[in-house]
């Protein structure tokens, strides 16, 4: 997360705009993660689409949109 906070760092957007990218960045992220454990491992054990969906869905809420939340909670700025 540092790394991409850091690349947003130098970008032009306002610091509103950062924070909501940031997020939306977070979120893919981490549901594309999902995926690419269920193809790795679910995919023989859990078969069906909608194991795939449990995957992403909750690998997204808790590591990509809690999990940045909090980041930028913790995060000092301009410090």
């Amino acid at each position: 997360m540092k790394k991409l906070w850091l690349f947003l760092e130098k970008s032009a957007l306002n610091e509103k705009n950062k924070n909501t990218v940031f997020i939306v960045i977070s979120v893919i992220v981490a549901n594309l993660l999902g995926a690419a454990l269920w193809l790795l491992i679910g995919r023989l054990l859990l078969p069906g689409t909608e194991w795939l969906l449990c995957f992403m869905g909750y690998s997204g809420v808790f590591a990509g949109l809690i999990g940045s939340i909090l980041y930028l909670y913790n995060h000092e700025f301009g410090r």
